[in-house]
């Protein structure tokens, strides 16, 4: 249980700093007009930006749910 805690608290961090990258991303390449009067900018880093945020909520949720269980798992042992 101990490793799957480490594991998802790390896959949680990381998916979250590559949510932000993209945003970060996203408004340092910036959008512009060409000659032919189409706009252009890098929109495949907003839904990237969303998979990732909740990839991240996700492994959070199964960080504290594992956090969790690990808790309840602890106290009845002491219990008994």
């Amino acid at each position: 249980m101990k490793k799957f805690i480490k594991v998802t608290t790390w896959l949680g961090i990381g998916l979250l700093i590559v949510a932000v990258g993209c945003i970060v991303a996203y408004n340092a390449i910036g959008q512009s007009i060409d000659a032919d009067g189409y706009l252009q900018e890098p929109f495949f880093l907003i839904p990237l930006f969303w998979l990732f945020f909740f990839a991240s909520l996700v492994a959070g949720g199964a960080n504290g749910l594992a956090r969790i269980i690990q808790s309840r798992r602890k106290v009845s042992q002491e219990v008994s």
